[in-house]
């Protein structure tokens, strides 16, 4: 290879090597906001999920079922899917979408699936996939601001109460650290208190079965459950967002970081060969002088 080729080679690879940290430096500043908020959101989800588990309870003890807990007969089921809207992030997107994918796949085997798509990329990925997407919403960082996400919520309650929807789930990726975050899958509607219950252990540790609880509801039991669970259900949402925010600014930190020490490696044996190179293209020339001056002796 040529010095001049090298050369160029460590120049571009020093100029990607410049991007990268900035996009690195960007990302940890962003990460460590997000997971702020994220970790800072835990206490009120644990207690919306924990007061969901005893309203369930509370009404099975009333022996009736809950219009939020109640089967519907349509089989279709809607996936809301939560991706970034750019890419440079790891294997966040992939490890989503691919494991929506395959539970997609799996309901398409028991009846009708619809996609609500959230974020760019999984937008792009089942079109191309040739999935009919029912809504689509972009921006995903404006949904750290829970004002947001109320109407988000609304229409999944409001799909559930037209009896649309058997099943609405929620997948988004769940924040355990810089270096390891989690697909997983939320069942918004109906209601199980046994996946609120996993869900409530994996927050808090904590289990509720076997507690009884006692509510006074003014002005009435029937005129005010209704906005409570939606209530409830928005900071669920809410907080899912906000780890799937903190999970995506970790992986693309994390890529980011990779990337710079890939860079680095490759300037070190570029530069490596670059010295071979000229250090053999100096030899060589000092032999032509000298077998030029031997020549003329």
């Amino acid at each position: 290879m040529r010095l001049r080729e090298i050369k160029n080679k460590i120049n571009l690879t020093q100029n990607i090597f410049g991007v990268t940290q900035a996009l690195e430096l960007i990302s940890a500043v962003k990460m460590k906001k997000a997971v702020k908020s994220a970790l800072g959101s835990r206490p009120l989800a644990r207690k919306a999920v924990a007061l969901l588990i005893r309203l369930c309870a509370y009404e099975q003890s009333l022996k009736t079922e809950p219009f939020y807990c109640r089967s519907r007969k349509t089989k279709r089921t809607l996936a809301l899917i939560m991706s970034s809207d750019r890419g440079f992030c790891g294997l966040y997107n992939k490890n989503i979408l691919k494991f929506a994918e395959q539970e997609i796949k799996g309901f398409e085997k028991e009846g009708e699936i619809e996609i609500m798509a959230m974020g760019k990329k999984t937008v792009n990925y089942f079109k191309k996939r040739n999935y009919k997407l029912k809504d689509v919403f972009l921006g995903v960082d404006g949904y750290a601001n829970l004002e947001k996400v109320k109407p988000l919520a609304d229409l999944l309650f409001k799909y559930y109460l037209q009896n649309e929807y058997q099943k609405i789930y929620f997948y988004c990726t769940h924040y355990f650290s810089p270096f390891f975050q989690l697909p997983r899958k939320i069942q918004i509607l109906p209601l199980d208190a046994k996946k609120l219950e996993e869900m409530l252990e994996e927050l808090a540790g904590e289990s509720l079965t076997g507690k009884k609880y006692d509510y006074i509801f003014e002005p009435s039991y029937k005129e005010i459950i209704g906005q409570l669970v939606l209530r409830l259900m928005e900071a669920e949402i809410y907080h899912a967002i906000l780890e799937a925010r903190a999970s995506e600014h970790a992986s693309r930190m994390m890529a980011m970081k990779r990337a710079m020490d890939n860079a680095k490696e490759i300037i070190k044996e570029l530069t490596l060969e670059y010295n071979k190179s000229r250090q053999a293209q100096i030899t060589a020339e000092v032999s032509e002088i000298t077998s030029a001056k031997e020549a003329t002796i």
